[in-house]
């Protein structure tokens, strides 16, 4: 069992037990806990474990003790349960950056949602950074950076053809429902995950990929007090913005082929209307794929990001909300040196982009460095 039990607190486990095995006389069932070095048992309905013979027994009777360091296994497991039966729990992962065993010399947390067909290919992900693929360069940036990663798998709970605004009411309803049943679980394993280990628990920079960026997506919406800045990269559909998500820093790329492209325009109108300091970039021709482009796009607009921590802590959670909305904290998306084109795909010097770029186009982009890789598309 991939979980963990907190030490002097009680739990109660259920086991099932085979209809077949009540009909044998004066039955027994052995549970074992334990590794490779120790273990323990417990037999139900009584009895002394000494009296049978399982696999388990040598770690039973002659234990290995060791010393055991606050982080042992290069991927830390928790599963926190949600109370929803549409995901009944969540298993969250922690991975510090090799080789690190004091959490508080990391500089911070990339969160990460993945698309995996179960929870081990999700651990396998995160164990590993040499693939050429779009998770690897994520997990290699978080290494060069000394960030730890906070991983977990996706889940379509609603549809990931329409929008929040093209379902019934009803249905709308339940998807919100599920959904904060989940964020509310993930909020909680996280909050433990950091009194346990140390880890950070603020400031989150958040990255998710087609499906798994809208699961990204609809959780900052509802969790943004945990996150810095988000990269979500072709999620088809959107949820309702939130005014207290105007807090984070947001970067959204697709694709101008993407099925979801004509709804992430209307995203990006929303967010903006709602003061959303919001980097927009649709890569001509691209379809539902990950691009070089977006990738550079991202980590640069993390490390954007990074730079304006202080920024945040010095006046943005100072704001209310109703002045958070209309303003953005960071000054650099406030009155930003570029401003690009989101259709058009062309950028211009903030003091020549009056009158070049309708209104419903413009997009904020608050340094040369991201200007120049918003231009590149190759």
């Amino acid at each position: 069992m991939p979980v963990f039990f907190e030490k002097n607190k009680a739990e109660t486990l259920i086991f099932a037990i085979p209809k077949t095995v009540f009909a044998a006389p004066s039955w027994r069932a052995v549970a074992v806990f334990g590794d490779a070095l120790a273990a323990t048992a417990a037999v139900s309905p009584s009895g002394m474990a000494g009296q049978y013979d399982f696999p388990e027994r040598p770690q039973m009777d002659r234990p290995v003790r060791t010393r055991r360091e606050a982080v042992t296994d290069p991927v830390v497991e928790y599963v926190v349960k949600t109370g929803n039966a549409k995901q009944p729990q969540l298993t969250l992962f922690m991975r510090p950056p090799i080789g690190m065993t004091d959490m508080a010399e990391a500089d911070g947390v990339l969160a990460v949602c993945l698309l995996a067909n179960s929870v081990g290919e999700v651990k396998r992900q995160l164990q590993r950074a040499e693939d050429k693929d779009d998770v690897s360069g994520i997990l290699r940036y978080a290494e060069k950076r000394k960030l730890v990663i906070l991983g977990w798998g996706s889940r379509s709970l609603w549809n990931p053809g329409k929008n929040w605004d093209e379902l019934g009411k009803q249905t709308a309803g339940q998807i919100d429902d599920t959904f904060d049943d989940v964020a509310a679980a993930w909020a909680r394993g996280v909050d433990q995950l950091s009194r346990r280990y140390g880890m950070p628990d603020r400031e989150f920079l958040l990255w998710g990929f087609s499906g798994a960026a809208q699961y990204a997506k609809r959780l900052a919406l509802r969790k943004p007090q945990y996150f810095l800045a988000v990269h979500v990269h072709i999620p088809s559909s959107f949820d309702k913005p939130t005014a207290e998500a105007a807090r984070v820093l947001w970067c959204l790329t697709t694709g101008e082929n993407e099925s979801g492209y004509e709804r992430s325009l209307r995203f990006l109108s929303e967010c903006r209307a709602m003061g959303y300091p919001i980097l927009y970039k649709a890569i001509p021709g691209l379809g539902h794929q990950g691009h070089p482009a977006t990738d550079r796009l991202g980590t640069a607009f993390f490390d954007y990001a990074l730079s304006l921590r202080e920024e945040k802590r010095d006046g943005g959670d100072n704001l209310t909300l109703k002045t958070r909305s209309s303003l953005p904290w960071p000054a650099s998306f406030r009155k930003p040196p570029f401003v690009g084109d989101a259709v058009n795909q062309q950028v211009f010097r903030a003091d020549e982009a009056s009158g070049k770029i309708p209104e419903a186009f413009r997009v904020n982009i608050p340094t040369k460095i991201l200007a120049d890789a918003w231009l590149k598309e190759k």
